[in-house]
């Protein structure tokens, strides 16, 4: 089936984060589109867990047959960089601890 239209999206999101002060970059993604950019800011120099939540409206085209989470890295991570630099910028992997997409209704 297609989820085209439009959308409510609320998360919580845990990401494992590095002792360096960082962006934590995700996108929101249909298969073929783009549709959202999440960004959280994690200021401290302690490794550990950090736990987020996001929310906002997605205006889903209608072809879309999937939505999609996805990490992204905050700049390009290359393997010559070294292991401060992907600290500091690879894409981090995540958990989902909870999640609700409420189709909205058009007015």
């Amino acid at each position: 089936g297609r989820v085209g239209g439009a959308w409510h999206l609320r998360a919580v999101i845990q990401v494992p984060v590095p002792s360096v002060a960082r962006r934590i970059e995700l996108e929101v993604n249909t298969p073929d589109f783009h549709l959202a950019r999440v960004r959280a800011r994690k200021w401290d120099r302690r490794a550990g867990t950090l736990v987020f939540s996001i929310e906002g409206m997605l205006d889903v085209p209608e072809q879309a047959a999937s939505v999609i989470l996805q990490a992204r890295p905050a700049r390009l991570v290359r393997p010559q960089d070294g292991p401060a630099h992907a600290a500091r910028y690879a894409a981090l992997p995540f958990r989902v601890l909870a999640a609700e997409l409420t189709r909205t209704v058009s007015r």
